[in-house]
């Protein structure tokens, strides 16, 4: 199979398991918020978004593992990478239960934050952790060593497993406890099956039995930060809506914007197939010296033709939309539909700019999500009377940010924006050149 029909064919994996992984995660979302009622579906959402937040060290692992397990498969030092296997997962073990027991300290505070009477359900997302933090481990090593398929099935048959589990403790009179513990299980449950197509790639022969491989702890390090930083600034950007609004507002309201944020959030997952393609190639042509920008053009367009084509659609039929996926209970709010959806459009852009910059091994960019994000975080503090304040803040500066980062891709690469409009953008350059 030649590279190109591998990578067309593996991108077709990740797309068509991220689209059925997510019609399963919102299919979890949309019963459990009917069989809630939007004032638990408020709290079952704040839940979730604190779980993000609190798990963007998990991204960072995982990046950092399928980084280096490529390389070490590439060169077929299946040894060493059993023992990058076992030192991850082992550290990755002790920081999931340290921050367990700093988090469970903290719990009552997180409640009355959140407000969240019953601490039971904070408790049971907090025990997620353990799983999660091992999985990933599991899952990067396996998307490094080229196995697709087989980490795409897993997330595919997690997200199915919560849906499954999820719905069916909350229908036994489990209500938000059974949720949050529907999705531990499924969680364990699949980081168990994961060990077994990891245990036949780390058991492969060994073809450099005699070449010794040491890590190099510094570089890990170093690639490790600003993906870690990245990763946080982009959680939390995500998720802050839901955070702010169940803080600041009634608990019949924060359920109801729940719902609404949820419905715009597959602005994100519809087009985040696309950044999940761009990056793997635009990595491999900037090793390999070639230009890249035509490929970052069009993974713009795309994203921005796919949002807007959903953004349409909730500024045509909101209250529909709403209707029939929460129910009538959830349609009082629908007017906010459109303009949350905008926000996630702008966020889009955010995130595939962001996953550019590091693909490129540019950092620079986060320092304009940094000080756009305070931005919006004091903005927020001091101007939340009202529900539609602080959507309009949060459409204003994540629209700041995609100027920011688009303006500096623009102003950096003048030259090669006028080698493009000229049609000289197939000649290669020195590899490892921003282009």
């Amino acid at each position: 199979m030649t590279e190109t029909k591998k990578l067309v064919r593996s991108s077709g994996i990740i797309f068509t398991g991220t689209i059925i992984g997510s019609f399963f995660s919102y299919l979890f979302n949309m019963l459990a918020g009917r069989l809630l009622g939007p004032e638990k579906y408020g709290e079952f959402t704040a839940l979730l978004s604190m779980m993000m937040i609190l798990s963007v060290a998990s991204v960072a692992i995982m990046t950092v593992t399928m980084k280096y397990s490529s390389e070490l498969v590439a060169k077929k030092y299946f040894k060493a990478l059993h023992k990058l296997y076992d030192i991850f997962s082992r550290y990755t073990a002790i920081f999931a239960i340290s921050l367990i027991a700093i988090t469970l300290a903290f719990v009552k505070p997180i409640g009355a934050f959140f407000s969240i009477s019953d601490i039971v359900p904070i408790c049971i997302t907090l025990l997620y952790f353990f799983f999660v933090f091992l999985l990933v481990v599991n899952r990067g090593i396996l998307q490094g060593g080229q196995k697709f398929f087989d980490s795409t099935a897993n997330i595919t048959l997690e997200m199915f497993l919560k849906l499954l589990i999820g719905i069916a403790l909350i229908k036994i009179g489990l209500g938000l406890s059974g949720a949050m513990l529907g999705m531990i299980i499924a969680t364990g449950i699949v980081y168990f099956l994961s060990l077994f197509p990891l245990k036949k790639l780390l058991e492969t022969n060994d073809d450099n039995k005699s070449e010794p491989f040491l890590f190099n702890k510094k570089e890990i390090v170093a690639f490790s930060v600003p993906v870690l930083i990245c990763s946080a600034l982009l959680m939390i950007e995500l998720y802050l809506d839901i955070v702010v609004v169940k803080h600041y507002f009634d608990a019949e309201t924060a359920g109801l914007y729940a719902a609404i944020s949820t419905t715009a959030k597959i602005i994100l997952f519809a087009t985040s197939p696309i950044v999940s393609v761009m990056f793997p190639m635009i990595s491999a042509k900037r090793t390999m010296g070639n230009k890249y920008y035509k490929l970052f053009f069009a993974s713009t367009f795309a994203t921005i033709a796919g949002a807007l084509i959903i953004l349409g659609v909730y500024t045509f039929a909101p209250s529909t939309i709403l209707r029939v996926l929460y129910g009538t209970e959830f349609i009082s709010l629908y007017s906010f539909l459109p303009k949350v959806g905008f926000f996630i459009l702008l966020y889009s852009l955010v995130n595939l700019m962001a996953n550019y910059y590091l693909a490129v091994k540019s950092y620079i960019f986060l320092y304009f999500f940094t000080f756009t994000l305070g931005l919006q975080l004091i903005l927020i503090g001091f101007n939340h009377g009202s529900l539609n304040s602080v959507v309009e803040i949060l459409i204003a500066t994540t629209g700041l940010l995609v100027i920011l980062l688009f303006g500096f891709y623009l102003i950096s690469r003048i030259g090669q924006i006028k080698a493009f409009l000229r049609g000289e953008y197939n000649k290669p350059i020195a590899a490892g050149i921003d282009n």
